[in-house]
């Protein structure tokens, strides 16, 4: 099938990954892992599946369906840290599927699979909480925005709103209820991550795939604060 070809659009979705083993070579780690091909892979074959659901004439869910899917996928990655939490103990590690995935708990105070790894604990949990929010109500208003101006239906913004609203959710709920990242998806020599970071990845490589097919415009920064002021009050229903 043509959509399981590779072209600029669906290679998007590894080319976020091969980015992030880019900076571990430059920061002199090994990226020659089994797990990293099994991730570009998935990546790859997510974004042919994403391409074959948006072939023909394309019509955009309504509103209320692409949120049961945010719902879906926030709720998918709690229950599965809710059965985490009551079956394993903290920083005990289950192999699945060795030397490619376990199932583990890890209690992530950075709120990111990637700050963690990093040592990037530099916001204090209200912060985080803050940044969440204002993240998620971002995210929601550009894609009203978007789709209001472009006025036509892409696959591609549709997915990367609803996998990134989904993960900033999840992330949300996690600094709200636990005030910590429950991560349970061990790669090992690699990390662990959950749910809510392959929504973040994937909906990024769906961005990445829309700015592909119809490009934004090149605002200069002086007209940022007009641009930001207009996407408010289009949410507000002042057009």
């Amino acid at each position: 099938m043509r959509c399981f070809l590779p072209n600029r659009y669906n290679l998007m979705f590894p080319a976020v990954w091969v980015a992030y083993m880019l900076l571990e070579l430059v920061l002199g780690h090994s990226i020659l892992e089994w797990p990293n091909l099994l991730i570009v892979l998935f990546l790859y074959l997510t974004g042919c599946l994403i391409q074959f659901a948006g072939q023909g004439k394309y019509a955009s869910p309504r509103g209320r369906h692409l949120l049961y899917a945010g719902i879906g996928l926030v709720a998918a990655d709690q229950l599965a840290k809710l059965a985490v939490q009551m079956t394993l103990l903290e920083n005990q590690v289950v192999h699945i599927i060795p030397p490619l995935v376990n199932l583990a708990r890890v209690h992530n105070l950075s709120a990111s699979w990637l700050a963690e790894k990093f040592q990037w604990q530099f916001l204090a949990l209200p912060l985080l909480m803050a940044i969440s929010i204002l993240m998620l109500l971002a995210v929601v208003a550009i894609y009203r925005y978007y789709r209001g101006c472009k006025m036509q239906h892409s696959v591609w913004a549709d997915a990367g709103t609803v996998l990134l609203a989904a993960g900033i959710a999840s992330a949300l709920l996690d600094q709200t209820l636990r005030g910590y990242t429950l991560d349970f998806i061990n790669l090992p020599n690699l990390f662990t991550a959950d749910i809510k970071d392959i929504c973040l990845t994937l909906g990024i490589g769906a961005v990445l795939a829309e700015t592909l097919r119809s490009p934004l415009p090149d605002v200069p920064f002086r007209d940022m604060p007009a641009l930001v002021a207009d996407i408010v009050r289009y949410n507000l229903g002042r057009r």
